[in-house]
């Protein structure tokens, strides 16, 4: 591992009403079972993210050279969805640990899965915790 290896804790508010940027609204109460439902892949240490600029998301699964990190927990803490992630050594965890020196602060997006009715999320299985808002 390289020194640029660190943890970081990235957070995503969710009061149950805003919509993200697809204009779909993740319910906390979606987003706790769906949280509670990725603690195995976490333990595994299988949850894996990218960091994406102007929307260029990938495909699931990825590479592994696009992946900038890994989540070491995921937590709800009202209706927050905290992550702290660690940086892996690959070209994009370098560029997110470069990015968060020069005070960049990383934010939540998930890749998902589930059902969506009238743009609200129903049901949701987490993809990837990934790092937005370059």
């Amino acid at each position: 591992m390289s020194n640029n290896t660190q943890t970081v804790t990235v957070i995503r508010k969710s009061d149950g009403v805003a919509a993200n940027a697809n204009g779909h609204v993740y319910p906390t109460g979606v987003l706790e079972k769906a949280v509670q439902q990725a603690q195995d892949q976490i333990k595994a240490k299988t949850l894996l993210g990218g960091f994406y600029i102007d929307g260029a998301f990938q495909e699931y699964p990825a590479e592994l050279s696009s992946r900038s990190h890994i989540v070491e927990s995921l937590v709800m803490k009202g209706g927050d969805m905290i992550a702290s992630i660690k940086l892996l050594d690959t070209e994009k965890g370098r560029r997110l640990a470069d990015s968060i020196k020069m005070g960049y602060k990383p934010e939540i997006g998930l890749a998902c899965q589930g059902e969506i009715v009238d743009n609200v999320v129903t049901e949701a299985k987490i993809l990837s915790i990934d790092v937005i808002g370059f």
